[in-house]
């Protein structure tokens, strides 16, 4: 009696392809994390700029303010509430750094 068995040879192609279709496989999941990414970070740059010219409108008006009250009329009107006067000559505390190293 005569058994017919099937070729024992396996065919190697078999495997190429399958390791095509998984890298190709593996190739589209990292370009999808890839894309989602880069949305996020476009996303993430877009609402910093937005915040970056919020705080630079904001710190314009802290400057406006600064300077309506570091001007020349409004301090002379203030200290003149306040019954300051001008000194002329002022005199300043001086000390040089021998004085300063005695001390301690």
């Amino acid at each position: 009696m005569t058994i017919i068995e099937p070729k024992k040879e396996k065919s190697k192609i078999k495997y190429v392809i399958f390791g095509l279709i998984l890298a190709a496989s593996f190739g589209a999941y990292v370009s999808i994390l890839l894309y989602n990414g880069i949305v996020n970070l476009r996303h993430g740059i877009s609402e910093s700029e937005e915040e970056i010219s919020r705080l630079e409108a904001a710190n314009a008006d802290l400057k406006n303010k600064l300077y309506s009250v570091t001007e020349i009329e409004n301090l002379k009107l203030l200290g003149s509430k306040s019954n300051l006067i001008p000194d002329r000559k002022p005199e300043f505390i001086k000390f040089s750094a021998d004085d300063l190293a005695n001390k301690q």
